[in-house]
């Protein structure tokens, strides 16, 4: 047990002697690694910004004045745990309808059906 502590006392006094010695490339390693560092978190957070304004743009898209109405949310991820999703309705075309009925500022409405199924053609 003494000898392992004497070993590590050794290495430690050994390694505060180089970085006391070579103080310009202990400088220049820390110079390095810290660059190294900034550079990693600068291009997760243009990547992330990037992403986020993606998603911006996508709903300006559609206007100041759109009304988006969909079961799923626009983009899964982040915060989003799922919770009801699955329970929510489907929408119908009487509810544009309705919505068509009670909105005074309505000049156009559109409803969209997605379905992914494979088509095959000559069997």
């Amino acid at each position: 047990m003494f000898l392992l502590l004497r070993l590590l006392r050794e290495s430690y006094l050994f390694a505060f002697q180089a970085i006391a010695v070579n103080k310009v490339r202990t400088l220049l390693s820390l110079l390095g690694i810290t660059i190294g560092i900034f550079c990693i978190i600068s291009v997760f957070t243009i990547f992330d910004s990037n992403g986020a304004l993606l998603i911006r743009k996508s709903i300006a898209s559609l206007g100041s004045n759109t009304l988006y109405i969909d079961k799923w949310p626009w983009a899964m991820g982040g915060d989003y745990h799922g919770g009801n999703t699955f329970q929510r309705p489907e929408g119908k075309l009487e509810d544009m309808k309705e919505i068509q009925k009670r909105s005074s500022l309505e000049e156009y409405c559109a409803f969209m059906v997605q379905v992914n199924k494979t088509v095959k053609y000559h069997k």
